[in-house]
């Protein structure tokens, strides 16, 4: 089991607006916040997101660097990937795709990407 990411970023108030909408509605808690940080949790795992140092940040979190790809959430069903796409357009939030596979022997997967205001990747999907 994982105990906790830490995800370093470069404007901490965008990611608060979003992830603690996003991380909500996808069943995690609060767990703690302070000036340039917050972190939320699921059963004993934990993420958190912290201001990423003045002289050392990024310039864009780009997926094919040594770092993060991205961060991949579970979906309950086709019906959550939906209400979830609709609510990031509705927040402003453009979608990368959206991808129903074929109907395979295990699953039907359904799947949602997306990009966060910081340029995190993020997957929201149903596969196992």
């Amino acid at each position: 089991m994982i105990k906790y990411i830490e995800v370093h970023v470069n404007d901490i108030d965008k990611s608060r607006h979003f992830w603690s909408w996003f991380l909500d509605e996808v069943g995690y808690c609060p767990l703690a916040n302070w000036e340039h940080g917050f972190s939320y949790s699921l059963g004993e795992s934990y993420l958190s997101f912290v201001q990423s140092d003045k002289h050392q940040k990024p310039e864009v979190f780009h997926p094919t660097l040594k770092k993060l790809k991205h961060l991949p959430f579970g979906a309950s069903s086709s019906k959550d990937i939906q209400n979830m796409a609709d609510a990031l357009m509705y927040r402003g939030i453009g979608l990368d795709l959206i991808k129903q596979s074929e109907e395979s022997a295990i699953h039907k997967e359904h799947s949602l990407w997306f990009t966060d205001l910081n340029g995190i990747n993020v997957e929201f999907s149903t596969a196992a």
